[in-house]
C-alpha cells in the first residue's frame, strides 16, 4: 500500500515538473500538485522507514522464541528433578499426588516454593513466557506492517 502510494506520488511529481518545464499546464496548478504530492512523497518515505523497521525487527523473532522455549524446557527439567527428589523424600506424605507438570507440583509443595533456586527458576520461567508473548505480538505487528508495505 505504502509502496503504491509512493509510486503514485513520484509519478505525479515527475509529470507535474515536466508540465511546468514545457509550459503545457498552468504553473499555479502544477506547483500546487508538486507541493501536495511532494509532501505525500515525504510522508510515504517516513511510513516506509517506520514499517520496514518493524519488518526487520521481526526477522529474528522465531529464533528468539525458540531460544526462550529451550530455556523454559531446561528450567522445567531442573525443577522436575527437584520435585522428584522432594517427592521421594516425602513419599509418605504426598503418596496420593499424581505426577503432573513440575511447575504445578511446585505450587502444591510449600517447602519447594520457599527454596530460593526454585523461586529464581520459576521467576525466569515466567519472565521467559512474557518475553515469548511479546515476541509473538511483534510477529503479528510485523505481518500488519508487511500488509501496509506490500498490499
Amino acid at each position: 500500500m505504502i509502496l503504491v502510494l509512493l509510486g503514485i506520488c513520484i509519478i505525479v511529481v515527475v509529470v507535474s515538473v515536466l508540465l511546468v518545464t514545457y509550459d503545457i499546464c498552468d504553473n499555479e496548478i502544477c506547483f500546487c500538485s508538486i507541493m501536495v504530492f511532494g509532501i505525500g512523497f515525504l510522508i510515504c518515505i517516513g511510513a516506509l522507514f517506520y514499517f520496514l523497521h518493524s519488518v526487520i525487527d521481526a526477522k529474528f523473532v522465531k529464533d528468539k522464541i525458540a531460544m526462550y522455549e529451550e530455556q523454559n524446557s531446561k528450567i522445567e527439567e531442573q525443577i522436575d528433578v527437584v520435585v522428584k527428589q522432594y517427592m521421594e523424600y516425602e513419599s509418605d506424605t504426598y503418596a496420593m499426588t499424581a505426577p503432573e507438570s513440575s511447575i504445578t507440583l511446585v505450587s502444591l509443595y510449600p517447602e519447594l516454593k520457599s527454596d530460593e533456586l526454585v523461586k529464581k527458576q520459576i521467576a525466569m520461567y515466567q519472565e521467559n513466557n512474557k518475553k515469548i508473548t511479546n515476541l509473538k505480538e511483534k510477529q503479528i505487528d510485523a505481518n500488519v506492517a508487511k500488509w501496509w508495505l506490500y498490499f
